[in-house]
């Protein structure tokens, strides 16, 4: 579903809060980074399965908090797993080996991966008719998720470090110029989108009021009448 900004911004509606997957309160943001780090350790360039149990003793935390954590890198493409069994994904690997070599490079690699899932629609969400305070920011973002504040103070922190958004240290949080510059591409899919309507697959469209399979499912001699109606019915067009 499409909604119009005041900016013009055709964008699709950003989940509500109840739908996201939002960082432990458990960790701050740089330790759940770190535990990221050290989970890439382990997996590995060939991205094998980690228990949570190798995990929790790894990096020095509860079961509870490494789920949580787990859970939040999961929303965003990082790691991919279930059930007690984790990897990185092939993006989560870039990310963390660039990170360790240069990590200006590697937010920029988080950037990318951020803007192109909710975390960015949930920002522009909130910031696309300006800058906000943090605690405004947060507020918005949990509004039917009442103390969860440290959840959301903990994505801003993401947010931040992915290049998605700015905060100064009056703690205003701005839009970053590459999450406006994606919500403009958001603005061209959705009219595109709108324009062209659903995708129309050729087993489900119709020709002469049948659907693809009913006309396949006619005899041969029926099935050759029809296609020489419809080449009838293209002539007349051609002559009008």
């Amino acid at each position: 579903m499409a909604a119009l900004s005041q900016e013009g911004f055709l964008v699709a509606a950003a989940p509500t809060s109840s739908m996201l997957t939002l960082p432990s309160p458990r960790a701050s943001t740089p330790k759940q980074l770190d535990g990221f780090i050290m989970f890439a350790v382990l997996s590995g360039a060939g991205r094998r399965l980690v228990s949570s149990q190798e995990i929790s003793a790894t990096t020095k935390s509860s079961q509870e908090t490494t789920t949580g954590i787990l859970s939040f890198l999961i929303s965003i493409g990082l790691v991919e797993g279930s059930r007690g069994t984790y990897a990185l994904t092939r993006e989560g690997w870039g990310v963390a080996e660039t990170w360790q070599q240069d990590k200006t490079q590697g937010r920029l690699m988080l950037q990318g991966m951020f803007l192109s899932r909710w975390p960015a629609r949930v920002a522009f969400g909130i910031l696309r008719d300006g800058p906000v305070p943090q605690e405004e920011f947060v507020q918005r973002l949990l509004g039917d998720m009442p103390g969860q504040s440290r959840r959301g103070r903990y994505l801003v922190d993401w947010l931040v470090l992915s290049l998605v958004v700015q905060r100064d240290a009056a703690l205003t949080v701005t839009a970053s110029s590459a999450l406006l510059a994606a919500a403009h591409h958001w603005q061209d899919a959705a009219e595109a989108k709108a324009l062209l309507g659903p995708p129309l697959h050729p087993r489900e469209g119709a020709l002469m009021g049948m659907t693809y399979s009913e006309l396949r499912a006619l005899p041969a001699r029926h099935y050759m009448a029809v296609l020489k109606n419809v080449i009838a019915l293209g002539d007349v067009d051609a002559t009008d």
